[in-house]
């Protein structure tokens, strides 16, 4: 009934003892161009990505480069709020590093053509002033995330989305995800915000949603996943 009154567009799968038994998908993935949704259909993951950044920030003490301990200030010095340089790295994965959010008066305002990476966001935000001191209360945090990709990208020497690419997707054999651009079209990719809206996605959103705090696209995987993601 959702889908035969336009409530819902996507992909149903049901699965018993990890085999699909049901799977159909529903929808337009993008309405301009009156593509139908398929299985392999790629959509915004929204904030399960931040399960990527933590992953990758794993990964990186693993090999000895970062520690939970590592302040924003010892691994950012440039960091433009002064106040945000005691947050630990075990603090901003945990929502208690008190960073501004993206999602402000001030973003709306800003043309969305000029988000097109994580460092964009990071750009953005990393002056705002902070919503509370480090450490003393826990507030969900997708700021704190845009700071652990530029950690990361610091800490790699990469992009935060080749890094991801690279060492979280293609280990873990999720070879149909990606960082995919709202204002140009891609094949297979959901495109289109949700209803009422009924705008296509680069008018809803920044030219690039996805960040170190969410919002790659990905579809069905392939073949399952190895879980040696941490290396």
């Amino acid at each position: 009934p959702m889908a035969a009154s336009d409530a819902f567009a996507g992909v149903v799968l049901v699965a018993r003892d990890g085999a699909a038994v049901y799977e159909r998908p529903f929808g337009l993935a993008d309405r301009s161009k009156k593509s139908a949704i398929t299985p392999a259909t790629r959509f915004n993951l929204g904030s399960i990505n931040k399960i990527f950044t933590k992953t990758a920030i794993a990964q990186l003490i693993a090999q000895g480069k970062l520690a939970l301990t590592d302040t924003i200030g010892k691994l950012l010095p440039d960091y433009p709020n002064a106040q945000a340089r005691p947050a630990t790295i075990d603090q901003l994965r945990n929502h208690r590093a008190g960073v501004s959010d993206f999602f402000v008066p001030e973003f709306d305002r800003e043309p969305k053509s000029r988000f097109r990476s994580n460092a964009d966001y990071f750009q953005f935000l990393a002056p705002r002033p902070l919503l509370f001191e480090p450490g003393t209360q826990t507030e969900y945090c997708n700021g704190c995330y845009v700071v652990l990709g530029a950690i990361i990208e610091r800490g790699s020497g990469s992009r935060y989305e080749d890094y991801t690419a690279g060492h979280v997707f293609s280990p873990a054999r999720i070879t149909g995800a990606g960082f995919f651009q709202a204002d140009r079209f891609q094949t297979g990719v959901a495109r289109h915000a949700p209803p009422p809206a009924r705008r296509p996605a680069a008018h809803a959103h920044p030219a690039r949603t996805e960040t170190a705090a969410g919002d790659a696209h990905r579809g069905r995987p392939r073949r399952a996943p190895r879980p040696e993601l941490v290396r």
